[in-house]
């Protein structure tokens, strides 16, 4: 009979994210070709663990956006995890994530290409993910004598309308420096679109005038209403399944006596390109790939 392994995945699904989802497809990509795999979504794992009624672990491994307190839990009672959150308050777990110093220094070479060579960058402060692209893609506007780098505005997403309508107005103030034509790199797709309105309220063309590249390719909000905005294709189900491969190790290792924290590895993946989008070109979708380089 073959002997289980059961994996307590934690991907926060409530949020109805696409990366979220994506990475679980991964997952489960791996868990269908390995028959010895059990799967159970269980965005609390890292308060169950443990099973209540002896203390013993009630999963082989757990994989996902790993919290401090799952991390704690983990190595307490000596059960891998593996994180795919980057921005992860949680210390010294393998994790897999994508490449994002490699999406930003990929956006800042398509912008190029497309005759934009002021750069600027509107990003959530606190997103260890975009922070690595956004720095990646400010050091190549910095490298490049023809270059200039326009700034960065750094404001998280607003819950109520009062913080929005401040939203509105740092925007406002970042846009007023801006000498076109000029490339962004935004993080949300929703804070794309504002400034897009806001641009096209000053008369400012699309993509002529400011050109606009999302971090993340959610296609469903990037696509809707035109203009179409361009987005980083980030490799979120290839993570999920390198993180489920890593993870599998691992358990295996703790089988034979070993240490699986021991040597906490991290794996970085490649953009899988970009998918181009009215916000900087006037033609019809189409994915620039990761290997291309359009200098």
């Amino acid at each position: 009979m073959t002997d289980i392994k059961r994996v307590g995945v934690m991907m926060e699904l409530e949020q109805s994210n696409k990366r979220h989802v994506e990475v679980l497809a991964g997952i489960h990509a791996y868990a269908s070709t390995h028959p010895d795999w059990q799967l159970v979504v269980d965005d609390w794992a890292d308060h169950t663990i443990a099973d209540l009624q002896g203390g013993s672990p009630r999963y082989d491994g757990i994989i996902g956006r790993i919290t401090s307190l799952g991390a704690r839990q983990a190595r307490r009672l000596g059960v891998p995890a593996v994180n795919v959150w980057m921005s992860s308050p949680a210390e010294g777990l393998p994790g897999v994530f994508p490449d994002y110093g490699a999406s930003g220094k990929l956006v800042a070479e398509y912008l190029f290409s497309r005759g934009f060579l002021r750069l600027a960058a509107f990003i959530h402060p606190d997103d260890r993910a975009v922070l690595s692209q956004t720095a990646a893609f400010r050091a190549v506007a910095s490298a490049a004598s023809h270059a200039t780098w326009c700034g960065t505005l750094a404001i998280p997403w607003a819950t109520n309308h009062s913080e929005w309508q401040q939203t509105i107005l740092d925007v406002e103030k970042w846009m007023d420096g801006f000498e076109l034509p000029v490339g962004l790199l935004i993080r949300d797709p929703g804070h794309a679109r504002l400034v897009v309105n806001l641009a096209h309220a000053r008369g400012w063309r699309i993509p002529e005038d400011v050109a606009v590249v999302c971090s993340y390719n959610e296609a469903a909000l990037c696509e809707l209403p035109e203009p179409g905005i361009t987005g980083v294709n980030m490799p979120h189900e290839a993570c999920g399944r390198e993180a489920a491969k890593l993870l599998d190790h691992l358990i295996n290792v703790r089988r034979r006596g070993d240490d699986p924290f021991a040597t906490p590895q991290t794996v970085l993946l490649p953009p899988g390109g970009i998918v181009c989008r009215a916000s900087t070109e006037r033609a019809v979708a189409r994915s620039v790939s990761s290997s291309r380089n359009p200098i």
